[in-house]
Order: C-alpha cells, then structure tokens, then sequence
C-alpha cells in the first residue's frame, strides 16, 4: 500500500499542510520541524505523486531553469547553488538549454508555459520578449531572473557598475593607459550587463581623465576562442594596449591570455588583463587572472529561493536582489 502525505505527518507528529509546507520549500517551517518531517519522509520512503499533486493544486512541484547554455562554468556554478537549496525541498529541478538562439529561447518558454511544466522559471541571462512576459504573468507562472532585470520581475544581480569600476581602478593604479576592454556581445545583441560594466569602467577612467577610444571596446562573446580573437583584432588594429578589461568573464580573458603568450607577450609585464567572474579555473592558470569575483553560486541559492517564494505567495511584491563584487587581486594584473 502506497505511502501517504496523511502516513508522514502521522510519524512526524504534525499536521498533513506541515508536511506539505515542508516538501515545497516554505521558509516559514522551523528548521527542526523541518529535520523531523523529512526524517519521517525517509524512513517511510514517501515519494509524492507528482501527476495527482498537480491535478490537485494546480501545480507542477517543478522549477524549471532556461539558460543560453549550461556547459559554461557560470551556468554550472548557477545550477550547483539552485540544486544546493532545491535538495532542502521537494521540487523538481528541470534544465533548458536555449542554445543562445532567440526563436529557440522562445518555443522553450512556449514549451514550459502552455505545456504547464513547471511553477515558476529562473531565467538566466536571457531576455524574453515583453509579450510571453506577460502571458507567464496572466497564466500564474512565475519568472525569476538572474542576471537581467526585467520590470515587475524579482531578479538576482551584481552590481556590474561597481565592479567594472573596480577592475578600472587597479589598472589606472599599475600606471597603465592605453586600455581597451572586451564588451560582451550575443548574435543578438548587447545586454543590460554589457552596459553596465561598460558605463562603471567608462566613469572610473573618466574620474582619472583617462580616455578609452571607442575603438579599444571591443565587441567579443564569451569563450576562450573568443578572448583569443579579440587579441587579434586589437593587435591587428594597431591598438597598443598595455591593459585590457574583459568585461565578457574569465574564460575570454584566459583565452586572450593564452593568445597574448603564443605570440611572445609576457603578462603582465607587457599587458596586463583583468578577467570578470572568478571562475575555480581562474586561480590556477599561468598566471594567475585577477578578476572581478561574482558570488555565483550564491546567486543560484538566492533565486531558488526567490522563486519558491514567488509560488508560495504570487502577489509578493517583485525585488531584486544585488549582490556587490570583488576584486581578486593575482598575478595577470
């Protein structure tokens, strides 16, 4: 005879709406009542009924994360702090890919939104239309975004601004002037990230009358080949730099890095590069990338629980959550 909801909360010494509260993440339970329900739920193996449970309420037990692509280490780094905290409730995690293609992006939202597969979204580093936005708010499911911020959407953030113009102060700081910087690009178009980091460098230099041509911001997406290349372009040019911004993450900047040495460069002693993310990886290349540390995984956590929230109570009021940066200071810069 299968386990039930009524089974768990008989064994816990609770009421069957704790054991529910408990199973879809409600932070208003106790940490102890919590601990006890879910060693109730243990030791009676209670699998919920997904499919009846939707049926039931209306909802799916599922959050579904939509992502350009999840192979890169910021958006497993995402995924690690959503599943950290997913583990604490009975939701679902399910993961979609968009693979940086906007009428892709758009059927996989479709998918989700008229297929009913999930109660809310944590949408990272996309910005869907205003028109689906609107049909997720009128059919109930929620949107949590990470990275972007769209109007009356909670959203998770850095402070872009702050932290490109930390990385602007360390290089004016090593006596460094002819400077150019990565701006982070997708095939279709800029982001709100790109501007912001763009405007906090562009106002650190201006503060120390430092002028950053239009031709040393160079339009580069996101990848190691992609650093690689921006190196080329700006040597090609004729750009001289002795100091380069790659505003668009770390993994372009070691792949700058990597280009810069193939031919005969040495960093820092003839440019130095700042990377932006502080990815694992980051510490350990040679030489190690100073960078611009985002407290990725804790974002995760945060819009994981943003949008439990959301769920539980949809007309709360929509905020976003800025985290503020860090500048780890190593050996490139």
């Amino acid at each position: 005879m299968a386990v039930t909801l009524e089974d768990v909360a008989k064994i816990a010494g609770v009421s069957h709406t704790t054991v529910s509260l408990v199973l879809n993440g409600d932070k208003k339970i106790s940490e102890s009542t919590r601990k006890k329900v879910m060693r109730a739920v243990e030791e009676m193996n209670y699998y919920p009924n997904y499919h009846a449970r939707s049926l039931a309420n209306g909802k799916t037990g599922t959050i579904a994360v939509v992502a350009t692509f999840f192979s890169s280490f910021f958006a497993a780094d995402i995924i690690k702090g959503i599943e950290d905290e997913s583990l604490k409730t009975d939701y679902n995690i399910s993961q979609h890919s968009t693979k940086g293609d906007k009428k892709r992006e758009e059927a996989v939202l479709k998918n989700i939104l008229y297929g009913r597969s999930a109660d809310c979204v944590i949408a990272v580093s996309i910005e869907p239309p205003a028109a689906i936005l609107e049909e997720f708010k009128n059919r109930g499911v929620q949107v949590v975004f990470i990275e972007r911020s769209m109007e009356g959407f909670p959203a998770v953030k850095v402070n872009n601004y702050r932290g490109a113009g930390l990385a602007a102060r360390h290089i004016i700081k090593s006596g460094r002037r002819n400077i150019a910087m990565l701006y982070g690009m997708f095939e279709s178009g800029d982001c709100c990230n790109s501007r912001e980091r763009l405007a906090g460098f562009r106002g650190a230099l201006d503060e120390a009358g430092i002028n950053l041509p239009d031709r040393n911001i160079i339009s580069s997406a996101y990848e190691m080949d992609d650093g690689a290349k921006a190196f080329d372009e700006i040597y090609s040019s004729g750009i001289k730099a002795d100091a380069v911004f790659c505003a668009t993450g770390d993994m372009t900047a070691i792949g700058f890095i990597k280009r810069a040495q193939a031919e005969g460069l040495k960093v820092p002693q003839d440019i130095s590069v700042i990377g932006y993310d502080d990815l694992m990886i980051s510490s350990v290349v040679s030489p190690p990338l100073t960078t611009v540390r985002q407290p990725i995984i804790d974002m995760g956590r945060e819009a994981f629980n943003i949008a439990c929230g959301m769920i539980n109570a949809p007309d709360k009021e929509a905020t976003v959550k800025m985290f503020e940066p860090e500048l780890i200071i190593r050996e490139s810069a």
